[in-house]
């Protein structure tokens, strides 16, 4: 009896520290919205615009892993091929209409390109 409330007590604590052991994996520090493409994490911190710039293309459609916490799976997006390693690129999607030079009114929703880009350091 005593040998089994031992190996009782020994599975236990290894379950516990077990569980405690794979932190989840690091996360940039911000509250904002990231996609998450070629090893790193990008966002979006200007005013979408109603035409795609010059030298970007259709580069392909997001994936659950890349959409990370931003709701975007499946959304096209769109890179400049001539841009070696990746630095920004755009996504095409419904958002807020621009009404000023930093207000964008969420109320009439459009299809606009939205600029990713990475962060400043």
């Amino acid at each position: 009896m005593k040998r089994s409330l031992l190996l009782f007590a020994a599975l236990l604590a290894l379950a516990a520290v077990g569980c405690a052991a794979a932190p989840p994996p690091a996360e940039p520090n911000t509250p904002a919205p990231c996609i998450f493409l070629e090893g790193n994490y990008f966002y979006a911190p200007h005013m979408p615009v109603y035409e795609l710039p010059q030298g970007y293309e259709y580069a392909g459609v997001l994936d659950e892993a890349a959409a990370h916490t931003t709701g975007l799976a499946g959304t096209e997006y769109y890179t400049d091929p001539a841009q070696q390693p990746l630095q920004d690129f755009y996504t095409c999607q419904l958002t807020g209409t621009p009404v000023g030079s930093d207000t964008v009114d969420t109320t009439r929703l459009q299809w606009m390109y939205v600029h990713w880009q990475l962060p400043d350091e």
